[in-house]
């Protein structure tokens, strides 16, 4: 199965100190897949999707990166990334804005993962969730009480963070919890056009283990998928006079690091053996993830009155469009199958206490309605073996009842 990196550019709306200067703008949208530079109209960039700034991150998740959701509860690895200038959008876009009431792409993804997965009556899963930022060349597990740097094992194409703190999570706001911590310890400094930049990369790792009950008992057929968000350093050259350095430092390395992966991963029909510079480990997850067995969805975010800057992403984006990946189902090994064997009875007891409860909802309403209509007295219910008893759940009304064990309910056979 071979899939081509999805790529999408979103333009940010103007901010009030631009509007206030009546700064210019020098790119335009036309729908639904095309921008160009408003001085030269010839030279027109093509994407899987342009959202413009009347566009909200509901539009963009359903429109864009929902199929990344469903390919993970199939099983394959998923990953949605957000890069671009300083203060062009990308954690908005993400991460929503807790104080407008605003969801990101981030909380779209986790409800309607959740809601896959429930809906899949016979799907077994269990979630683990971990954050890290990439920061001035190392990389910080935001989870854990230190704030140590991590050590990383390295191998032709892949990179390993052993250490990183995983913590189960069981609904989505449990996740949404993590992220919030994560986000409070990540590194942030002030930029002329926003408060909190962060010259970071942050990245969120969900590892997901499903099966169906059929194979619960077979612990290492359960399927092993990754869901990454990743929330890249941004570039500008906006910052305050007392703020330049580290941030703008790491930003431009990313840029211009993010393009040199992408050109080589292009050059060698995405061959995922590239080993990044040493001093730069924080990129070499990119080589995994744009030309690894991800489905891989990129939203770039830009601004409408830069047009050098914009002009320069818009090329990478072009670049990344080109890659082509293989995803593929990951079933537990030999490794994972004792993580998997010592968390099997927690999630499968969690996901069958969730069915027995709608059962017991349905039967509930279902044996009201017979009540309601027949007169249903405990003296019919013989057939019925084990003793299946009834009380009141609202002694107000005598005529709701609910049943206390529905396991034992055996209708007698006709003769």
């Amino acid at each position: 199965m071979d899939s081509h990196v999805k790529v999408a550019v979103r333009m940010r709306p103007l901010i009030l100190s631009e509007k206030e200067e009546k700064s210019a703008v020098h790119w335009k949208m036309k729908a639904p897949a095309s921008i160009y530079p408003v001085a030269y109209p010839s030279h027109v960039f093509e994407y899987t999707h342009v959202f413009t700034e009347k566009d909200d991150n509901e539009i963009i998740y359903s429109k864009f990166c929902s199929p990344i959701i469903q390919s993970v509860v199939k099983g394959f690895n998923g990953a949605i990334i957000a890069y671009g200038q300083i203060s062009s959008g990308k954690t908005f876009t993400m991460m929503g804005d807790d104080d407008l009431k605003i969801d990101g792409i981030i909380h779209f993804s986790i409800y309607d993962l959740f809601k896959l997965f429930e809906n899949e009556f016979d799907s077994l899963y269990f979630m683990r969730i971990a954050c890290f930022e990439v920061h001035g060349g190392k990389m910080r597990d935001l989870l854990s009480d230190s704030n140590e740097y991590l050590p990383t094992t390295e191998k032709i194409g892949r990179v390993k963070w052993p250490l990183l703190t995983r913590y189960t999570v069981q609904k989505p706001q449990d996740i949404f919890n993590y992220i919030k911590e994560a986000q409070n310890k990540r590194e942030t400094k002030c930029t002329l056009k926003n408060k909190n930049s962060s010259g970071s990369s942050l990245i969120i790792d969900l590892l997901i283990e499903s099966a169906s009950p059929a194979c619960a008992e077979v612990q290492n057929v359960a399927k092993l998928s990754h869901l990454c968000f990743v929330d890249l350093a941004g570039n500008s050259e906006d910052f305050q006079p007392h703020e330049t350095g580290s941030i703008s430092e790491t930003s431009q390395i990313v840029r211009m690091q993010l393009r040199q992966v992408i050109q080589h991963l292009e050059n060698n029909k995405g061959k995922s053996q590239f080993i990044i510079d040493q001093d730069a480990p924080r990129l070499k997850i990119y080589d995994h993830v744009l030309a690894g067995n991800f489905v891989t969805s990129i939203i770039c975010t830009v601004s409408p009155t830069n047009l050098h800057e914009t002009f320069g992403y818009l090329q990478i984006a072009s670049l990344a469009k080109c890659l082509k990946n293989k995803p593929a189902l990951t079933k537990t090994n030999s490794n994972d199958a004792q993580l998997a064997a010592e968390h099997w009875n927690h999630h499968q007891c969690r996901n069958l206490e969730i069915k027995l409860a709608r059962f017991q909802k349905f039967w509930n309403i279902h044996f009201l309605c017979v009540y309601k209509t027949k007169h249903l007295h405990s003296k019919k219910m013989s057939g019925c073996s084990n003793e299946l008893r009834c009380r009141k759940s609202l002694p107000q009304q005598p005529f709701i009842y609910r049943f206390c064990s529905l396991a034992t309910y055996e209708p007698k056979k006709r003769v």
